[in-house]
């Protein structure tokens, strides 16, 4: 009978391995293919967000970019975001499922509250995998750099040539702030969707998912947006505000220039995470259902 009871526990061992590590390759494809989607959306929201002005609409800030660069310059930092997103992303959803399946262990079945815990540690990790490339795609999107980095490589070694490589994890405890608040209501609120509609099969089903990440994107971030510009601002320069802290950023943004100013690039924003949060989900559950049959 011990033998029996052995020989289940490796192979459930076996098979919580091999989903984790399905989970982590399905979130890195879904990374990569958000990423390439979403690119002129998030260049967009990092500009607003950067800037001390009042923005243009998003159609005057595209045709801005065109201007500027072509639609070449819409891609702009493009390397850094797809490069650490599959990375980010594997980190995300390995930590969310490891995350789920101790929680599920220990008797918490899957429910809106277990799925935000759980987001919320995955948001760790997340955080710890994208901070490098993120602080060189903001250099990067930033309208008052541009002539300072000839490519992506370029800023990354003047940035670990001139400032040290603890500078490329510069913003990551806002990072990580601001993935748990994200992750959290994100995961939770998907969960929340599906207890109440129940997913379905075939293209309606189909149809569904990429409503509810789409949803659940939009709702995720109206509440960490103020942290997103906050980590924006605090990645831009090796100046001042690099040095302060989140709360400090917050702080100042709100002081100088009202609390308006912390949803700065909002809409692109919401446009940026709705659209990946359905483009994450509907990719990954696809990946990682192919994986596991």
């Amino acid at each position: 009978c011990s033998d029996i009871h052995s020989t289940f526990g490796r192979s459930s061992a076996r098979s919580n391995k091999t989903m984790s590590q399905n989970a982590a390759l399905a979130g890195g494809i879904a990374g990569a293919v958000e990423a390439i989607v979403v690119q002129p959306l998030d260049m967009v929201k990092t500009r607003f967000q950067l800037s001390t002005n009042s923005n243009p609409s998003m159609i005057g800030a595209f045709r801005s970019l065109l201007a500027e660069g072509g639609v070449c310059r819409c891609y702009r930092g493009l390397l850094p975001e797809m490069s650490g997103n599959m990375p980010t992303r594997t980190a995300m959803y390995a930590g969310k499922d490891l995350a789920s399946r101790v929680l599920a262990e220990r008797g918490f079945h899957r429910s809106p509250a277990s799925e935000a815990f759980a987001g919320c540690f995955a948001g760790v990790p997340e955080a710890m995998a994208t901070t490098p490339f993120q602080v060189v795609k903001i250099r990067m999107q930033n309208k008052a750099l541009v002539s300072m980095y000839a490519s992506d490589l370029d800023c990354f070694m003047k940035v670990f040539r001139h400032e040290g490589s603890l500078a490329l994890l510069t913003g990551l405890p806002t990072t990580a702030a601001r993935n748990m608040v994200w992750n959290g209501v994100y995961f939770g609120t998907i969960a929340a969707i599906d207890y109440e509609l129940h997913p379905r099969s075939g293209m309606l089903g189909e149809l569904q998912r990429v409503m509810t990440g789409l949803s659940a994107g939009i709702f995720a971030t109206c509440f960490n947006a103020p942290l997103d510009v906050a980590k924006s601002r605090i990645q831009s320069s090796a100046g001042e505000a690099a040095r302060r802290s989140t709360l400090q950023t917050l702080f100042h943004v709100f002081r100088e220039e009202g609390p308006a100013a912390l949803y700065k690039g909002f809409v692109p924003k919401a446009c940026r995470m709705g659209v990946g949060g359905a483009v994450q989900l509907v990719v990954f559950e696809f990946v990682q259902g192919c994986l596991n049959r």
